[in-house]
């Protein structure tokens, strides 16, 4: 359920922007910036339980994330500042995330049913067990995915 409210709130920003683009003209810039896996908090597996104590589950971020690279956290920060200052409508960063964009705008059955596959678990399963997280776990794939920060087993709980 995550990824749900995850997904609406981005699409909410991002019809904000589409409808003050159209609103406001030519009277203001908007860049909209449209990010993919960044290097973050949540990316280390910090979450937060029922009972609301912060905690550090990693087994449960390799299965939200699986094989999907995350981008250091300066890598997307320069892009977003260069592509701004160019006076870019939208930012989407990193490079490879266009393709999965368009994919889900074009042919979002396709897209829709890649994620079943990698991140649904059958009822009872639990979600630490998807297909995602079994091919994160294959050897050197988090090494190659990752970065460090978010692969250390010493991640502060604060």
């Amino acid at each position: 359920m995550v990824r749900s409210f995850s997904q609406a709130s981005k699409g909410a920003v991002r019809n904000f922007y589409h409808t003050l683009r159209i609103e406001l003209g030519a009277d203001i810039d908007i860049t909209e910036i449209i990010p993919g896996v960044i290097e973050s908090e949540i990316t280390k597996g910090k979450i937060f339980t029922e009972e609301g104590r912060l905690e550090v589950d990693q087994d449960l971020r390799d299965a939200s994330l699986g094989i999907v690279p995350i981008e250091r956290t300066k890598a997307f920060a320069r892009a977003v500042v260069e592509r701004v200052c160019s006076d870019a409508r939208w930012v989407l960063e990193p490079p490879w995330y266009i393709g999965l964009y368009y994919i889900r705008m074009l042919i979002p059955e396709v897209a829709e049913w890649g994620m079943r596959l990698l991140f649904v678990t059958p009822p009872g399963v639990p979600a630490t067990e998807d297909l995602a997280k079994k091919l994160a776990n294959l050897p050197f794939v988090k090494e190659i995915l990752y970065p460090p920060s978010v692969r250390s087993p010493e991640i502060k709980r604060d």
